[in-house]
């Protein structure tokens, strides 16, 4: 009886031991479906897809800093916008892929190498046309030349204004930047856009920029730091989330402290840039402004 009486205890311990394992592997699959499902759902904020887990991610990155903008504005602050932009990106490439190559230059471009893209690599750029000419040599940006629905309407980056043309080509919307009693600014409109590369349509040509500097760390830090808001931003579209896409996002802040909150004021769809739309018109001019 007695022997009897441990084997059962003993059986219902391995049932429980079993039944415990059981749950516990459950438990990890569940919580492993759900890293996947969501590393899946913001990877495809970048809209990036390697044909195999093993491809390398090859991306450059291109932004420039004139220094004028920063010492200007951003005087109480330890690390240029732009810098950070990047680390960012270097970040969340490397949270979410296992084999990143980001090849980042900063410094001024020159004219007569900003159509000089690497159709092979991803392409970043960060930063308005203003000091990326490699912004302005794709997009435009300016009204006269602009490929996107928007555009800034001074080379002059102290009262740079962007317009959304979205809506109304003729009755654009103004987005403009302001500042408090103490000259620092509390709010700043950042821009993302995500295309297809013009030189080659399998790499994709990703865009961060901004009115002001601070504009430029605030889209990035919502690219890469809230990309779920991104999502349901652009999947609320007509026909849901596009392959090709534009964000404009308002930054507010309290002069001190960047990036504390976050609103969405324009979602849109983009349109394809072929190559052959794409012209050194825009550099030429811009050779000649003082910048």
């Amino acid at each position: 009886m007695i022997t009897l009486g441990i084997m059962e205890v003993g059986h219902d311990i391995g049932v429980n031991i079993l039944a415990s394992l059981i749950f516990i592997g459950f438990q990890f699959l569940f919580i492993w479906f759900w890293i996947v499902y969501n590393r899946r759902k913001i990877r495809s904020v970048l809209r990036i897809k390697p044909k195999k887990r093993s491809d390398v991610i090859k991306m450059d990155a291109c932004y420039a800093n004139s220094g004028r903008n920063d010492k200007e504005e951003g005087s109480y602050l330890s690390y240029p916008c732009e810098y950070v932009a990047v680390g960012k990106m270097e970040s969340f490439l490397k949270n979410n892929w296992k084999n990143v190559d980001l090849d980042s230059k900063m410094g001024p471009i020159k004219v007569n190498d900003a159509n000089n893209i690497n159709p092979d690599r991803h392409l970043l750029l960060i930063g308005g046309p203003f000091h990326n000419l490699k912004t302005g040599y794709v997009f435009g940006m300016i009204k006269e030349y602009s490929n996107v629905p928007f555009y800034f309407d001074s080379f002059e980056g102290e009262d740079a204004t962007l317009f959304y043309t979205g809506r109304d080509k003729n009755n654009p919307t103004p987005y403009k930047p302001t500042k408090n009693g103490e000259g620092k600014y509390t709010k700043d409109y950042g821009v993302i856009i995500n295309i297809k590369n013009p030189y080659n349509t399998e790499k994709r040509l990703i865009a961060v920029l901004g009115c002001r500097t601070f504009g430029v760390l605030s889209a990035m830090s919502f690219l890469t730091e809230h990309s779920k808001d991104l999502l349901k931003a652009l999947k609320g579209l007509e026909g849901g989330m596009p392959d090709e896409y534009g964000i404009i996002v308002k930054n507010g802040n309290d002069g001190e402290n960047i990036n504390e909150t976050f609103e969405v004021v324009e979602a849109f769809k983009m349109q394809p840039i072929p190559k052959d739309a794409l012209t050194n018109k825009y550099l030429k001019d811009l050779a000649v402004k003082d910048i």
